[in-house]
């Protein structure tokens, strides 16, 4: 299979790009420079089944851009995982005038699968897979003061709490449109990461990430089973935790999404 990741260097993401490289699949990273794979075992950096492409997913211009190039260099794309993603320590904005979660987590995977939906189309069932966080199917509302001219913000359930739920609600409603590809959304649970020893992770919660937080192999492994555990097959739109199928508690309203793709700037 061909296999598209963006933050297959680190974290979850190199724990799945280790999998699947040694099932034998070629693996496509998009990292912002070349020099984060130095992290990643010898044996994948030096196969001719990786393939290397940089952009800053912060950048709509960079996101596009990246697509077409990937387009010119591979003739499908079986499995896109949108894994990349920021947790952050306060309000920044991305070059777009967008707040940096609603960028990075929301925006950029909703742009970089729609400009490679022509390669998706081509595999035979392709999947694309975002990584969100714990809870989504409990929420009753999208916060969108968190997200779209925010004026204040909150560490972890703030705006990066909103932007995975908005993702979540936006790919849920794609995949009632983009009925030939399966999506889903999967929450990969606390994770020792270096997403959860940075900034952003609230202070209180360091002393219970560092003792119960388990190793980033098992986000990884929910990762994979995402798109090859055969009870998941043939279902679209669906958000798993735990590696369990949990029906969201509401839909993405007409203008909640009209005001979270207005950020999206023309390519």
């Amino acid at each position: 299979m061909n296999i598209l990741l963006t933050g297959g260097h680190t974290g979850i993401g190199l724990e799945l790009s280790k999998t699947l490289f040694a099932e034998g699949h070629t693996l496509g990273l998009i990292v912002r420079s070349k020099s984060r794979i130095e992290g990643m075992p010898k044996e994948i950096q030096n196969s001719d089944k990786l393939s290397v492409w940089e952009a800053d997913l912060s950048d709509q211009q960079q996101v596009a851009g990246i697509a077409e190039t990937i387009s010119k260099e591979w003739s499908h794309i079986d499995v896109l995982y949108n894994n990349a993603g920021v947790l952050l320590d306060k309000l920044y904005t991305s070059k777009q005038g967008n707040e940096m979660h609603l960028e990075v987590n929301t925006l950029s995977p909703y742009l970089l699968t729609e400009k490679l939906k022509p390669l998706l189309d081509n595999a035979q069932n392709p999947v694309v897979v975002n990584t969100v966080t714990g809870g989504m199917h409990q929420r009753k509302s999208l916060k969108l003061e968190a997200l779209v001219n925010p004026k204040e913000f909150k560490k972890l359930i703030g705006a990066y709490l909103q932007s995975k739920l908005a993702l979540t609600l936006l790919t849920v409603d794609r995949s009632q449109a983009w009925t030939n590809i399966r999506f889903v959304n999967l929450d990969p649970g606390p994770n020792k990461t270096p997403m959860t020893a940075g900034v952003g992770m609230p202070k209180f919660l360091m002393p219970l990430r560092n003792l119960f937080f388990p190793p980033p192999t098992k986000g990884g492994s929910l990762l994979y089973k995402a798109v090859f555990d055969p009870q998941h097959q043939g279902k679209s739109g669906i958000y798993l935790s735990g590696n369990k199928d949990k029906p969201m508690s509401m839909a993405l309203s007409s203008s909640d999404k009209q005001a979270l793709l207005t950020g999206l700037k023309s390519q």
